[in-house]
């Protein structure tokens, strides 16, 4: 039986608001600064330069709310499937330059329940090569009931803490906004029945999911 504190409805939603707020303000920041240099300098070069920033933050805060609204959100109906493309597309938007994903899939298309779990997963294993690395994710057997391999590899790599505690739903203390990500992927996890089985390696972390 589960050991972890279950969230009521109205501090899931407040936690996970919190996230995508915290994970879209730096961009959107970013373009508030860059506009008003447009209308404070004159000069070419700055203005350039403050257009660049407005073009490249524009597009990560618009990768971000993409990301959120299949992730978090209600985007597709109940029961709908996603394309495979689309959960790749959508991944690699919000990764930095010092992470890079290698995808395998049997299928073009993955039921909403696996496109939303594989969505937090692939955060979770990029908090677990915070210096860079490679993540591969493999999908294979019955579309509607697939397993997903999902290896993330790089210097040192190691769950930041009580994450491997809260995705096993043994843990016992708080739930803060520090991780409600984890909580909200043990959630999906549960909701859906399905199982997961996180195994740490030598400078790797390995999650299978069925």
């Amino acid at each position: 039986m589960s050991k972890i504190k279950q969230l009521d409805d109205l501090e899931l939603a407040a936690l996970v608001s919190s996230r995508i707020c915290h994970d879209v303000v730096g961009p959107v920041g970013a373009i508030f600064n860059g506009l008003e240099v447009l209308e404070d300098d004159d000069d070419e070069q700055v203005q350039k330069y403050a257009m660049d920033v407005i073009r490249r933050n524009t597009k990560n805060a618009w990768a971000r709310l993409e990301f959120a609204r299949l992730a978090f959100g209600a985007a597709g109906s109940a029961g709908a499937e996603i394309p495979f493309n689309k959960i790749q597309d959508l991944s690699n938007a919000i990764l930095e330059e010092k992470h890079k994903i290698d995808w395998s899939s049997e299928h073009d298309f993955l039921p909403k329940g696996y496109a939303k779990v594989i969505l937090n997963l692939v955060v979770i294993a990029v908090t677990s090569i915070p210096r860079g690395g490679k993540i591969n994710l493999s999908i294979t057997g019955e579309m509607e009931r697939p397993t997903i391999t999902m290896i993330s590899r790089g210097n040192g790599a190691r769950l930041p803490e009580r994450v491997p505690e809260i995705l096993s739903g043994e843990y016992e203390g708080e739930i803060d906004a520090l991780v409600i990500q984890p909580y909200y992927t043990y959630r999906l996890i549960t909701a859906n029945d399905f199982k997961i089985n996180v195994k740490p390696g030598e400078d790797e972390m390995k999650f299978t999911l069925n």
